[in-house]
């Protein structure tokens, strides 16, 4: 392990311990912030989830949809994030590990 890797994970531990002591209100506002920012990302980057979420934007995540492993392949060139990402590829990666 290199001195790089190692620096990064002690910062990363001690970030991590602190959060053992937070509240369960500090949690949830953590929780909160983290599935906005998830949405916010997903909902500017994907077409697919657009569409499939239109009107759900603010809905508790039980109020929305279940997505499936053949709605994921079905659109999955509108659904990514990242238009440089194709099924195609995603498996050749997939099949080498």
């Amino acid at each position: 392990m290199d001195i790089k890797t190692l620096i990064q994970l002690l910062a990363d531990r001690k970030q991590l311990r602190a959060r053992e002591r937070w509240t369960r209100e500090r949690l949830e506002q953590y929780q909160a912030q983290a599935l906005r920012a998830l949405r916010d990302y997903t909902y500017a980057l994907s077409l697919f989830y657009q569409q499939f979420h239109k009107g759900l934007y603010d809905a508790p995540l039980q109020d929305l949809s279940v997505l499936t492993k053949g709605m994921v392949m079905d659109h999955f060139d509108n659904l990514v994030t990242d238009r440089t990402l194709h099924p195609e590829e995603v498996r050749a990666f997939m099949a080498n590990q």
